[in-house]
């Protein structure tokens, strides 16, 4: 009987101390806190005070929360984990903010990539100017701010003005009235009206007495333009 004894002896010690060990391993697991929408520094006091470690797994730009606050964690809260064992957390930082370009004298197409780019939303004005045509003239915001996802108006040349006001030419000397236009590329076409005392007493022969077009209608130097002038 008592040989059967001491075959149990070492059993006994076996569970003895499996248990003593479980017993302290129970009481030096810890308790993962709760982090979420706390500060870093708060949960490195937790990590101090409790003895585990921690390390930041990824930072995401948010503008709805304090930069530094944490956005998630793992393990879970209430998850047991060994001491000195790692908790991992997200958080937050402030979102990235683009500075505006100076779009001035780029050409439209380049302000269009830059912005997109960017991420700048631009809204474009076309104005008669003397620069080429689609070339950005100015621009509603300094360049070098920060952008805070207002609107960028550009204002950009649609090429010279071409519409002009047709002049009044009747009553002067056909040949330099012809001259004047034919230096713009305007083709003439003259028409001969006979001469009347009576009528044109008051003007020289070669005068000017009828237009086309008339005299303040408006002409497009774009297209191509005939003036038909009538002379006595």
């Amino acid at each position: 009987m008592k040989q059967s004894f001491y075959i149990f002896i070492p059993f006994l010690f076996f569970l003895a101390g499996f248990g003593l060990l479980s017993f302290f391993i129970y009481e030096k697991s810890i308790k993962t806190p709760a982090l979420l929408g706390h500060s870093v520094v708060y949960a490195l006091r937790q990590a101090t005070d409790r003895g585990f470690t921690l390390k930041i797994l990824s930072e995401k730009e948010s503008s709805e929360t304090i930069p530094g606050t944490i956005l998630a964690q793992k393990p879970i809260p209430g998850a047991l984990i060994k001491p000195k064992q790692a908790v991992f957390i997200s958080i937050s930082k402030e979102p990235y903010q683009s500075k505006i370009p100076d779009f001035s004298s780029l050409q439209l197409e380049e302000s269009q990539r830059i912005a997109q780019e960017k991420g700048i939303f631009i809204k474009e004005f076309p104005l008669m100017h003397h620069l080429p045509s689609r070339t950005v003239i100015a621009q509603n915001h300094e360049p070098d701010i920060l952008y805070d996802n207002q609107t960028i108006h550009l204002f950009v040349s649609a090429g010279p003005q071409t519409r002009r006001i047709m002049p009044d030419l009747t009553e002067q000397e056909h040949e330099a009235v012809r001259k004047f236009l034919e230096s713009y590329g305007i083709k003439v076409t003259i028409f001969k009206e006979p001469y009347d005392a009576k009528r044109h007493k008051h003007l020289l022969p070669g005068t000017v007495i009828a237009q086309k077009p008339l005299a303040g209608s408006w002409i497009d130097l774009k297209k191509p333009l005939i003036v038909q002038l009538v002379v006595i």
